[in-house]
């Protein structure tokens, strides 16, 4: 409420207190509780105003220097990355990721021109066998015919509603796992189910769709345990006329990225990879194919190159006998004493030597010795190379730019005593473009031009240490 002001009068000396108190002249109690009744309430009112967030005196963009500032909110990710709207803002870091998201990135196709099969994602391997012609153990294809191809796969067309077919698949190992289709659907007002049983349940991923759709990609992720029985089949689950629907091309992959349709492992072939690889630094989101420069792969072409390097055993790089810690042909003469010799071949004969430390014109040399796994060379006084083979069974399934690595291999333990100040890892036994690289301080990895499953492989690991 407002205050409502009072008139006050002189106090007049010529009359009395009665009279002074009616004409306004005298503080009375009834004043006084009328002069804290608006004082409280103008307080009120000011903190009422004080707390006011909302621009009470209507200030506006221009009063405060901001006149020419849109009123735009930030850009997501999404967003940012698609690169259509006009009436976004976008953060340093957004704006950091985005960019570096989009130089130097590399794109694969099936044509010199990138436009065949052009993808920014390289194709994982299939993780389910007879996905091209739906060959092997399928289930319920009664009621499906074949109907053609689409990009080179065989399609399966029902009409009307029936049970879907489905194929099993295992999950290997624990983690993420992608399925993908082609679906394809006709007939207005209809449902396409899209059912995903795992362990003999129906649940987890299963969807409904509206019929009458062009081909499409249909693709969803799950978590899944090793051993879990997973199939997905798809069925129309409404009346209808006119309704059909054509599927091909069932994939597992793991990851949760639907990657390029590939057939399994024990099926690809050369001509089920791409072509050829597109390099760009433009920087541009949404690139197309003509924003990438393109060339050949030469898998085999490289493949032979380093095939040949490795089982070249002529001492290709030139090293020398001081490179690796050992004396010349010419030092070794000069250190032996020609009295110890038989005759001037050079050697000497010696029927057992049994000595935990030789010392030949004042260089000690030590033999080696055994330690569990481990092979022991005293190099000197406090300067050890153990050596060792390693039995590794990682698969070689995460994709790094156009090759692939496995997950990180730590080598076996050193036997105690020993500091390890660095190591080396090389592959032994294997006939594909493989080989090791490090990762941390005790652990490698195996990098590879081609996706590969685990199997029994062979790496030599040497351990430089002090004790």
């Amino acid at each position: 409420m407002s205050y409502e002001k009072q008139t006050w009068n002189k106090y007049d000396d010529l009359k009395t207190e009665e009279e002074n108190i009616e004409n306004g002249a005298v503080v009375t109690d009834n004043r006084m509780n009328h002069m804290e009744s608006g004082i409280g309430d103008n307080d009120a009112n000011l903190a009422s105003h004080l707390a006011d967030k909302n621009n009470p005196h209507k200030v506006t963009a221009a009063q405060v220097g901001l006149g020419n500032v849109q009123n735009f909110g930030l850009a997501t990710e999404d967003e940012a990355k698609q690169g259509i709207s006009n009436a976004k803002y976008m953060t340093p870091s957004l704006t950091q990721a985005v960019l570096s998201a989009n130089i130097n990135s590399i794109a694969y196709a099936n044509s010199l021109d990138g436009t065949d099969g052009f993808t920014t994602v390289y194709p994982n391997l299939n993780l389910l066998d007879g996905t091209r012609d739906f060959s092997g153990n399928w289930i319920s294809l009664n009621g499906w015919t074949t109907d053609g191809t689409y990009k080179g796969l065989t399609v399966k067309k029902r009409t009307g509603k029936g049970t879907g077919f489905y194929k099993v698949f295992t999950a290997p190992a624990d983690g993420t796992y992608t399925f993908s289709s082609y679906l394809k659907s006709s007939g207005n007002g209809g449902n396409i189910t899209r059912w995903v049983n795992t362990n003999g349940v129906d649940g987890v991923g299963t969807v409904t769709l509206t019929s009458n759709f062009d081909w499409m990609i249909d693709t969803f992720s799950a978590s899944l345990k090793a051993g879990d029985k997973v199939f997905v089949r798809y069925e129309i689950t409404s009346d209808g006329t006119g309704l059909d629907i054509w599927n091909a091309g069932h994939k597992w992959e793991q990851g949760s990225t639907a990657t390029p349709y590939m057939p399994s492992a024990s099926e690809a072939t050369t001509a089920d990879w791409p072509k050829y690889v597109g390099f760009s630094n433009t920087v541009k989101t949404n690139k197309s194919a003509s924003d990438y420069t393109w060339f050949p792969v030469k898998d085999s072409e490289l493949t032979n190159k380093v095939d040949s390097h490795v089982n070249n055993k002529a001492n290709p790089h030139s090293v020398t006998a001081s490179q690796v810690g050992a004396y010349s042909k010419q030092e070794i003469d000069a250190k032996l004493s020609k009295a110890v010799m038989a005759d001037d071949s050079g050697k000497v004969s010696i029927g057992t030597l049994d000595s935990n430390t030789l010392t030949v014109q004042g260089t000690k040399i030590y033999p080696n010795t055994k330690d569990g796994v481990w092979t022991v060379e005293r190099l000197f006084d406090n300067e050890y190379r153990l050596t060792t083979v390693m039995s590794v069974s990682e698969a070689v399934a995460y994709a790094w730019n156009s090759l692939f690595i496995s997950s990180p291999i730590t080598h076996t333990a050193i036997p105690s005593g020993y500091i390890e100040l660095s190591f080396t890892s090389s592959m032994a036994n294997t006939s594909s473009l493989m080989w090791c690289a490090p990762d941390t301080n005790t652990s490698f990895r195996i990098v590879s031009g081609e996706k590969s499953q685990g199997a029994s492989r062979k790496v030599i690991v040497t351990v430089y240490a002090t004790k």
